[in-house]
């Protein structure tokens, strides 16, 4: 898996931002009277926030995963070479 470096990351952030806010205006438009401009960044804001936290997590877990079965594979090779 590779990782985003931090230019990447918020390139990427701010397009995902655009991206959320651009559907978000006429989905909301029948709804929302005033401040419609505000309301959709409010909402693509909390939206980024839960994908940036899931997405770290999502990292941390196959890290994790990663380092487990790395450390299997040493303990095989530790439990063939002493038999």
């Amino acid at each position: 898996m590779k990782l985003l470096s931090a230019p990447a990351d918020e390139t990427a952030i701010a397009e995902l931002r655009q991206i959320l806010v651009r559907g978000l205006k006429p989905a909301l438009h029948q709804y929302v009277d005033y401040e419609l401009d505000q309301f959709a960044e409010d909402i693509a804001q909390d939206a980024l926030l839960k994908i940036l936290a899931n997405l770290e997590t999502e990292l941390q877990v196959n890290s994790l995963e990663q380092v487990i079965r790395t450390l299997n594979v040493q303990l095989m090779k530790i439990s063939f070479f002493q038999k």
